[in-house]
């Protein structure tokens, strides 16, 4: 045993001096740097703050009235069909939905919840039984149901028979307006961030008849329509999706009427040359595809084509699609496809009659150090009916916001005329900065606040400390944080507006309030003897007071006050024996939902019923005509009626 021993420890410290040695040899040579920096990191003083590439829904004019009116919440009767989450469109499996006919629902493979069940009381009494509570300012009754005990004999040992429950038919009213005194007070007490997990999504099974989460069968077309290879996963219609890494590597099943957010993933080639155009273009998923039915294939059309600026990512509009093609003299792969929005329309009998694609292409060169070309490509689907006159949009819930929808978000818009006034509604919720593949910070790298959500998002600006002194010495259009999202919330922008409720019509101003935005008046100074630029904004912190309005049991929650603000801090350059190599500094944004402090919800009652019954305003016309000025007539002949009709049938 001691011999064993002995042999171990010799191990070690022959391992121990090898390591040492290792060591002492590496301080002669600097250590390689961690990022490598462009050449020319435009984007810090190149991003103009006047146009914006972010994408916003059309605007329909005819819908806009010249003078908007608020839209009021009915507290008593809010949240009873929380599946309905599309404006002007009709939600799959949602029964409630009234924009859903029965052709449509006749797709649907079932009904979705439609909210918390009404609140239940088991009591010593018959279950046909009800009572009825009655609510101010709502032509609907809160039924609270008496339902029969168990059968079981020890279920009706122990049941209701009297019940003086304070909470039941108890509302949230809707409260007016927040302001900055209301953030602060609920600020003040809460401090802490969550941050919650994702939830998978199972793909259904393939069918020629389609219903709703049906995988669809796809095909290439490689040689026409006569040749056709299968695509996808199994033949089915499928969209590249990152696994394990940021990497194209596994496939997402699309079903049948199921939208796909937008999912990003990386392109990778280390031969740039001989793979620009079979990694990096856009056939396989436009012009070669086929969809549907293997008796009736549907070709994917193209739509709107834009190019997006490598360097800025600001888009421009293309007429068309130009081919992937590689560029010899600037090493650049030309056109290489960076975004695919797939539009499917569908008809009432479940079949595909049309798939739309619109695309965006960009540039992408090799790393000069390591010869590797990385291009994000990001694909979505969204499923649109046949004739569908109106432009169909998401929303985040019905009225109130859901956990995990987007905050629904945009800007102020004009009529030509400039009579009217429109939100244009960002497609996918209020902006973000966010990292991109390789951590670093970008124009084009953007995440989207979602409701209920805190959050911490970073990203990584790499700097020498050249870079770092001119950066801190020059006048941007804007602070950093403020370039990263294209110029929104920058002075030179308009207005942003975030929606008061999920459900909240583009058309009407009024469901819309502003963005507050504090912290834009500082500037940065440049102090050469610590080589530390003072005061640079490096972040942005988001923060969304909600309030509760509705049924204690199903209260449903608005942003009543929303702000942003700019936070600064010091970047110091800290190796000032390596100017040349790289640091990267931290753009740090953070999102906090706070709950507003309001009353506790509170019984609403129901003016008592008039002595006498109603009477239709026409019931004796041509005789009489309820006309404005005739209203306290007619309610004094009302009552001379009702008294003189009995007396006379009694003679």
């Amino acid at each position: 045993m001691d011999r064993v021993l002995f042999i171990l420890l010799s191990i070690i410290l022959v391992a121990a001096a090898q390591f040492a040695k290792a060591a002492q040899s590496s301080n002669s040579t600097p250590p390689p740097a961690l990022f490598s920096v462009p050449s020319s990191y435009s984007f810090l003083s190149s991003i103009s703050t006047t146009s914006f590439s972010l994408s916003s829904f059309p605007i329909d004019w005819t819908t806009v009235a010249q003078v908007p009116s608020l839209n009021a919440i009915e507290v008593t009767v809010a949240g009873t069909c929380g599946c309905d989450l599309t404006l002007n469109g009709c939600d799959v499996n949602c029964c409630c939905d009234a924009e859903c006919d029965q052709s449509a629902k006749a797709l649907f493979s079932e009904c979705a919840p439609e909210g918390p069940p009404a609140p239940s009381l088991d009591y010593c009494v018959p279950k046909s039984q009800v009572a009825k509570v009655n609510l101010h300012q709502s032509s609907s009754l809160a039924v609270v149901e008496k339902t029969a005990p168990d059968d079981g004999f020890l279920s009706k040992q122990l049941c209701i028979a009297h019940e003086n429950n304070a909470q039941l038919g108890q509302f949230f009213s809707d409260p007016a307006p927040a302001v900055e005194t209301d953030l602060a007070t609920a600020a003040s007490q809460y401090s802490d961030f969550t941050f919650g997990k994702t939830v998978p999504v199972v793909a259904g099974s393939a069918t020629n008849v389609y219903r709703v989460g049906d995988l669809l069968p796809a095909a290439y077309s490689l040689g026409g329509n006569s040749v056709l290879v299968a695509a996808g996963a199994g033949a089915q219609f499928a969209l590249p999706a990152p696994v394990l890494s940021a990497a194209c590597e596994g496939l997402q099943l699309v079903g049948f009427l199921t939208d796909v957010p937008e999912t990003a993933c990386q392109r990778y080639s280390q031969t740039l040359a001989q793979d620009c155009e079979a990694t990096f273009g856009a056939d396989r998923f436009t012009d070669w595809l086929r969809i549907g039915r293997p008796s009736a294939y549907v070709s994917v059309a193209t739509g709107i084509v834009r190019f997006a600026d490598p360097d800025t990512g600001a888009l421009t509009s293309l007429g068309t699609a130009s081919p992937t093609a590689y560029d010899m003299a600037s090493g650049t792969c030309q056109n290489g496809l960076s975004k695919v929005a797939y539009t499917i329309a569908y008809d009432g009998s479940g079949s595909i009659v049309s798939v739309n694609a619109d695309l965006v292409f960009t540039n992408t060169t090799a790393d000069a150090s390591t010869g590797l070309a990385t291009l994000q490509q990001t694909f979505s689907v969204s499923w649109v009916r046949q004739g569908t006159q109106t432009k169909v949009r998401p929303k985040s819930g019905n009225p109130g916001y859901l956990d995990g929808f987007p905050v629904l978000a945009g800007q102020i818009a004009k009529s030509s005329d400039g009579s009217k006034q429109a939100i244009s509604q960002y497609t996918d919720g209020l902006p973000i900065p966010a990292a991109g593949p390789d951590g670093l910070c970008g124009p084009s790298h953007v995440s989207h606040v979602v409701f209920g959500a805190d959050s911490l998002t970073s990203c990584g600006v790499p700097l020498t400390q050249a870079q770092l002194a001119a950066f801190c010495q020059s006048s941007p259009p804007s602070p950093l944080p403020i370039q990263l999202l294209g110029g929104l919330f920058g002075a030179l922008s308009n207005d942003t507006y975030v929606a008061t409720w999920a459900s909240a019509d583009a058309s009407n101003v009024l469901d819309w309030r502003e963005v507050v935005v504090e912290g834009m008046t500082s500037a940065m100074t440049w102090d050469a003897s610590l080589l530390t630029c003072h005061g640079v904004a490096s972040g942005l912190k988001y923060e969304f007071l909600v309030s509760k309005v509705g049924s204690r049991d199903n209260p449903q929650r608005e942003i009543s006050f929303s702000r942003v603000t700019l936070v600064y801090s010091d970047w110091t350059f800290q190796d000032a024996t390596q100017p040349n190599v790289a640091q990267t500094f931290v753009i740090q944004n953070t999102v906090k939902f706070l709950p507003r402090v309001q009353p506790e919800a509170h019984a609403i009652g129901r003016p008592p019923p008039p002595l006498l019954p109603s009477l239709p305003d026409d019931l004796f016309y041509p005789f009489f005509i309820t006309s404005a000025g005739m209203k306290e007539y007619m309610s004094w002949s009302r009552l001379l009626l009702t008294l003189l009709i009995p007396s006379a049938l009694l003679l």
